[in-house]
């Protein structure tokens, strides 16, 4: 997830690492630590402030960061709803073809670990293994290409190779060619025995179609018969490199995705395939984050908790071909719903603007807006309430969107239905949300949106924690609430997202997850801003911190950071972009702690506890620009 400016990794040096552009000789390339004062001091500052933090572990979260693997990640751009998978034993699939790498020709596969999106944007995934002595990463992710009209996914796949030892290393690194089969998240070109593979220098084709290439070292390659199995592969790859000590060698692929549309530049694409390179992918992500919207870059001591983020962001916009809102035409699938149910899509739209994503979802909001007495023929009572507070959350973030007054409208004539909302929603707040749209249009609200109520749940099914987790969250209850997301966290499916369905990709789950999440972290539906009304103890213990940078709320874009402070304090550091002339805002400590009194000074803005209050922090700010406010508290 990005903010206003692209966290992309950029070509040249990335986190300390070498990158590359094209064309370009991957020969050797040494990598060496520079060892100043700042590095000594850093080290130093980490190892006291792990030394004095609080001894209360959460020991239950091992199970999801040290021994839960996803089953796939997405690869895609935010700009775009052409996706690739990584699965979790590394093979990667673009639709068109597979690429898995190996031990050595005989085809004993990695011992894959550690699967997960990289730093920044989340544009990009990695995973490691071990050859030997040799360390192995692999950092892969795709993009959309275009050669006049015929448009593809390209996926890049570089790979690091790394001897830590002090003596020279050969070893022998394969991979296999597979072709794709049909996949319900990809864009693919269904298996066709009768193909015809061939290599044509360092490209692989099918049916002279380019499907994949190399740079650096080259490898020996060989076309395999052809057989009437997706299963087998048709060409394997083996590299024999000799690794000096301490060094590094890099290898890079590009896998091919089928063309999107029937036009099929062949010749074009493959002088256009020859040029590309990591780099130059990287490039175009980083301009198309920049171009196409911006999101909340999230950060939190829980690797699931930010794969669920992610992953339903790539979910809701997946399936969609409709340009910048990249999310229409989901409901053409039968992901959790029929292809009649329209009210999936403004739901889709209200979780992309609240995580900072408007300007994707803009034109579809207007639109969605636009078709509500088409859509609502087929709906019923319970579906046109999700219809109408999907667009209500976008519109009510984005003062700017074209049909607000329509809107109002559309919610004063559905009036006031024995309705109960979706299990991850408090009925008390879809229905502010719905009156507030409203009262801006200077309409009436008497009688408006009264009898919502909560949704009766089977006890023990994905609905009922939903629901007790929306519970907890308004009532300030982190702990509770974080014990209920774990539970959901565990139905992730084999398509590497979620599943409400018993198993197939389903956007009700996505749209539930990043509902549930936003509310524990901001609650910009009364009179204030509260920040963290529902963390857990469990995210800001042991030297971690949530970070939710950026958010749009209600009083303007907002930024903060839960963290402790050695062992008896919790801080809290919060950037504002103010939209009212002042701002109340109020932060939550996590429950179990209990205040005594701030510590330390302010920055733009005063602090105080609030009277009578044991986890409630007051903040005023006092300016309509960026403001900044770091605090501490004593607690316990």
């Amino acid at each position: 997830m990005i903010s206003s400016k692209s966290h992309v990794p950029f070509a040249g040096f990335v986190y300390g690492e070498p990158r590359f552009g094209g064309p370009f000789n991957l020969s050797e390339i040494r990598v060496e630590a520079d060892f100043t004062m700042t590095t000594f001091f850093c080290a130093i500052a980490l190892l006291l402030s792990t030394s004095f933090q609080p001894q209360e572990v959460e020991t239950a979260l091992s199970w999801e960061e040290g021994h839960y693997s996803p089953p796939a990640l997405p690869l895609t751009s935010y700009s775009d709803w052409l996706s690739g998978r990584l699965a979790a034993d590394g093979t990667l699939d673009t639709g068109l073809v597979r690429l898995r790498f190996t031990q050595g020709p005989d085809g004993v596969p990695l011992e894959v670990r550690d699967l997960s999106y990289g730093k920044g944007a989340q544009l990009w995934a990695e995973y490691r293994a071990q050859l030997g002595d040799i360390e192995f990463r692999a950092v892969c992710q795709g993009a959309s290409q275009a050669v006049g009209d015929d448009k593809r996914l390209v996926v890049s796949s570089q790979v690091k190779l790394t001897n830590p030892t002090d003596v020279a290393r050969k070893i022998v690194l394969a991979a296999e060619l597979l072709p794709s089969h049909e996949s319900p998240v990809l864009v693919s070109a269904p298996f066709d025995a009768s193909s015809e593979w061939s290599q044509d220098g360092s490209l692989i084709v099918r049916d002279e179609m380019v499907a994949l290439g190399w740079v650096g070292p080259e490898p020996d390659v060989e076309i395999l018969e052809t057989t009437d199995s997706p299963a087998t592969p048709v060409a394997s790859l083996v590299w024999r490199l000799e690794i000096p000590a301490g060094e590094s060698k890099y290898v890079e692929l590009k896998l091919a995705g089928p063309p999107v549309d029937a036009s099929v530049e062949r010749a074009a694409w493959r002088k256009r395939f020859r040029k590309l390179s990591y780099a130059v992918l990287e490039e175009s992500l980083k301009w198309e984050s920049r171009d196409r919207g911006s999101t909340g870059n999230f950060k939190s001591k829980s690797k699931m908790l930010k794969r669920v983020i992610v992953n339903g962001l790539h979910t809701i916009r997946l399936f969609g071909k409709s340009g910048m809102s990249s999310v229409k035409g989901f409901t053409d699938n039968p992901y959790g719903h029929p292809a009649s149910d329209a009210a999936i899509e403004p739901e889709m739209v209200g979780c992309l603007v609240e995580y900072y994503m408007g300007d994707l979802a803009r034109s579809f909001t207007e639109q969605l807006i636009a078709d509500i007495p088409e859509k609502f023929a087929d709906l019923g009572n319970d579906r046109k309430l999700a219809y109408l507070h999907g667009l209500a959350r976008a519109v009510r973030l984005s003062p700017h969107y074209g049909g607000k007054r329509a809107l109002a409208e559309a919610i004063v004539e559905f009036g006031d239905p024995d309705v109960a909302v979706e299990p991850w929603h408090d009925p008390e707040i879809v229905r502010q949300d719905l009156v507030n749209i409203v009262e801006s249009e200077g309409l009436p609200t008497d009688g408006l949106m009264r009898r919502l109520r909560w949704a009766d749940v089977e006890e023990g099914s994905a609905e009922s924690h939903m629901q007790i987790a929306r519970r907890a969250l308004s009532n300030r209850e982190g702990a509770l609430a974080w014990e209920q997301l774990r539970e959901l966290f565990k139905l992730a499916d084999g398509l590497g997202m979620g599943s409400l369905t018993g198993g197939e990709l389903d956007a009700q789950y996505s749209v539930a997850m990043l509902t549930l999440v936003r509310a524990m972290l901001v609650d910009d539906h009364g009179d204030g801003l509260n920040l963290f009304p529902g963390i857990s103890q469990a995210l800001v213990s042991s030297g971690s911190e949530t970070d939710t940078s950026w958010f749009p709320t209600r009083f303007g874009d907002v930024k903060s950071r839960a963290y402790y402070v050695g062992s008896k304090s919790f801080g809290n550091w919060t950037v504002i972009r103010s939209a009212s002339p002042t701002t109340e805002m109020t932060v939550t400590i996590p429950d179990g702690l209990h205040m005594r009194n701030v510590k330390g000074g302010s920055k733009g803005g005063v602090v105080r506890v609030v009277p009578g209050e044991e986890r409630l922090v007051s903040i005023s700010m006092e300016s309509t620009l960026a403001q900044e406010v770091r605090f501490q508290v004593r607690v316990n």
